[in-house]
């Protein structure tokens, strides 16, 4: 180095510098990936019924190789480790070579009804998806009442509240049970969802109340918000998963509320039944799912062409086999749409 040339600081990914200070991370098959970065201040004590706040800056080099505690939630069958209020922590995998390198961000936000769940959960494990050119971010947040709490004498309007929904099991309903809860949550709606999901003895309850929620809860709110974000001329991608997992809980459940999530990730294991058929599977959402990442569009990678929602009411089934269809579930979801927004979107 000349005499009067200053030094100059080597920016590298085994060292990386935040607003809060420097990390490190772990590099494996060409990912790296860094674990627990605190994002905000620990939502404890002050802080617990309080908006975030930017975390406290550190000295010296924070590693970054383990996943910071889960939020506090009920016992449940989530794998989801150890759980404390200091839980507000994001996890990175990135296959970038160097950090001036420009790649698309995709960010996660476990599900859970905002009771449970973490970023930590195993399916959400980023490296798989990453390799395939996209930074992973998944990230946990405030669960249950530390969350999701609003009460006047912590400063909320009287005219405001949190919603947010849970799924009851109809294990052991009755048809009287049964006709009684849709009657009570639906009102003058009762009979025409009775008709379109009638249960005619107690063993068929279990099968009606799952196709009522999946049709006139989930599809219902996944193609009204395609039909919203259309009236916006903004270009949105509707999918059916119809793949059965060969796993304990496919053979118990069949297509579950998040069955596709190890597919999306790439997390599938044959210890847990998974064939390559699903290994398969997963390559193409991951194709599509990184595609729409990288550019808004989907398509490409020699898979089949999955159109925009619009008019058409089309969507794309994911499952034995790939192919576009139209019309899902239409006659309860338009049903929906009159329970719950009048018919307009």
């Amino acid at each position: 180095m000349r005499k009067g040339q200053r030094a100059r600081r080597t920016i590298t990914l085994d060292v990386v510098r935040l607003d809060s200070g420097q990390i490190s991370g772990l590099q494996q098959n060409g990912v790296w990936t860094y674990l627990g970065i605190p994002y905000v201040k620990p939502p404890t004590g002050s802080l617990r019924w309080k908006p975030p706040e930017p975390p406290k800056a550190w000295s010296g080099t924070r590693k970054c190789t383990a996943y910071g505690p889960s939020c506090p939630q009920p016992p449940s069958s989530l794998q989801v480790g150890p759980m404390s209020e200091d839980c507000l922590y994001l996890n990175v995998w990135t296959p970038a070579k160097s950090p001036s390198e420009k790649l698309p961000v995709m960010v996660w936000i476990h599900g859970g009804s905002f009771a449970f769940g973490s970023a930590s959960q195993p399916d959400y494990q980023g490296h798989n998806l990453s390799k395939l050119g996209v930074v992973v971010v998944t990230i946990n947040y405030r669960l249950g009442p530390f969350g999701f709490l609003a009460h006047p004498l912590f400063g909320s309007n009287k005219d405001d509240g949190t919603l947010f929904g849970a799924i009851v099991h109809a294990k052991g309903m009755t048809v009287a049970q049964y006709e009684a809860r849709i009657q009570s949550a639906y009102g003058t709606y009762a009979p025409e969802l009775l008709r379109m999901f009638p249960a005619t003895s107690d063993a068929e309850v279990g099968s009606a109340y799952a196709n009522l929620l999946t049709q006139t809860e989930f599809a219902a709110f996944a193609r009204f918000v395609c039909q919203s974000a259309s009236v916006k001329k903004t270009k949105v991608y509707l999918y059916q998963f119809t793949r059965v997992p060969p796993t304990q809980e496919g053979a118990l459940l069949g297509v579950f509320h998040g069955a596709e999530m190890p597919y999306i990730f790439g997390n599938l294991s044959a210890s847990q039944g998974y064939t390559q058929m699903d290994m398969d599977l997963s390559k193409v959402i991951m194709g599509y799912w990184t595609r729409f990442a990288a550019s808004g569009d989907p398509n490409g990678g020699g898979q089949p062409n999955w159109p925009f929602y619009g008019p058409k009411d089309q969507n794309l089934e994911l499952g034995k086999q790939v192919k576009v269809n139209s019309g899902l579930f239409k006659q309860a979801c338009d049903l929906a749409d009159k329970i719950y927004v009048g018919g307009k979107p």
